[in-house]
């Protein structure tokens, strides 16, 4: 689980997170979920995101992804969006495929954690998704 809370320079519409910001946010869900799953870097093959309500901004919401599913070698996710009440303004679904060349590797290591000026984040500043 990760809360967000949109500013105004993500807006399609005045006030409105723009559709293509909410897709991303359902992605990297679904994506960290593979992958912390698979224990290797993944691709996504297919995103398919349900868009409910309008996300206003400077409102608090949370994505959340359940555990995949394997199913061969594709990783199939669900994921949503929720605000503070539980209501669900979005709710996705995606496959993911595992790289061959990052196998046995961890995703942190492969990735930078850096602040909005590319300095790098201490580790206590670092929030990672947790499979539970």
């Amino acid at each position: 689980m990760a809360e967000f809370s949109p500013r105004e320079e993500l807006c399609g519409f005045s006030g409105i997170l723009h559709g293509g910001i909410i897709s991303c946010v359902v992605d990297e869900a679904l994506w960290w979920s593979s992958a912390v799953a698979s224990g290797r870097l993944v691709v996504t093959k297919d995103l398919k995101v349900n868009y409910i309500k309008p996300l206003i901004i400077r409102k608090t919401y949370s994505v959340t992804a359940d555990p995949p599913e394997l199913s061969g070698e594709v990783y199939l996710c669900r994921g949503r969006i929720v605000d503070r009440a539980g209501s669900l303004y979005a709710e996705g679904e995606g496959a993911y495929s595992p790289l061959r060349w990052g196998k046995n590797r961890n995703p942190d290591e492969m990735l930078s954690y850096v602040d909005e000026n590319g300095n790098p984040l201490p580790e206590d500043k670092i929030h990672r998704f947790v499979i539970r």
